[in-house]
């Protein structure tokens, strides 16, 4: 008895963890498409930040470049972990940004941001 819950709770985890490793392989996939698709729209965005102009423009090639690389990271057993390190970073730093913009550490609210900000405006 106690064997089958052991088995069924390292089944549990596995599902987990695959759909975790699923939904980061299709959040950045879709980031990546979104900000390539309409790439001028994407950096027009990035200037409206408040970062400085180089490094809005920095930040215009490197993000769409991690993501991307967080992405293949996943797809490879022997690599999924730093995919996964790489994946919390990047939602680390994006959800610190958010929180910042919220809690008015700007002068001004930025544009849009895959559409969060234009409800908090």
């Amino acid at each position: 008895m106690q064997d089958q819950i052991l088995k069924r709770k390292g089944i549990l985890q596995q599902y987990i963890y695959w759909a975790m490793i699923g939904i980061l392989i299709l959040l950045w996939l879709y980031t990546v498409c979104d900000k390539l698709h309409d790439f001028d729209a994407f950096r027009i965005s990035m200037l409206a930040q408040v970062f400085s102009r180089p490094y809005a423009i920095a930040l215009t090639y490197f993000l769409p470049s991690v993501e991307w690389c967080s992405m293949c990271l996943l797809l490879f057993p022997r690599l999924r972990m730093a995919g996964l390190y790489l994946s919390a970073l990047l939602l680390l730093a994006f959800t610190s940004y958010v929180a910042f913009v919220v809690l008015g550490f700007f002068p001004k609210r930025p544009c849009i941001c895959g559409g969060l900000f234009r409800d908090l405006s």
